[in-house]
């Protein structure tokens, strides 16, 4: 893993376009994102993160990793 440039949205950031904007902007060779869903466990907010990770590393041709807490 050493020497591999990493992208890190957290929670909210990874529904927002500039962070994420951002965070490519530099180039990553991968994107994470980690998110803390506990309280919207029973709702669609995590499918939708979930989604919008995807799309992003889709749409940059990266790889992606999330994680999430219910």
């Amino acid at each position: 893993l050493q020497g591999t440039r990493y992208g890190a949205l957290i929670c909210y950031e990874q529904l927002l376009a500039w962070p994420a904007l951002q965070t490519l902007w530099n180039r990553p060779q991968a994107l994470m994102g980690a998110s803390n869903d506990w309280w919207s466990a029973d709702t669609s907010i995590p499918a939708i993160q979930r989604s919008v990770m995807n799309a992003w590393g889709r749409l940059f041709g990266i790889p992606v990793a999330t994680a999430f807490n219910y």
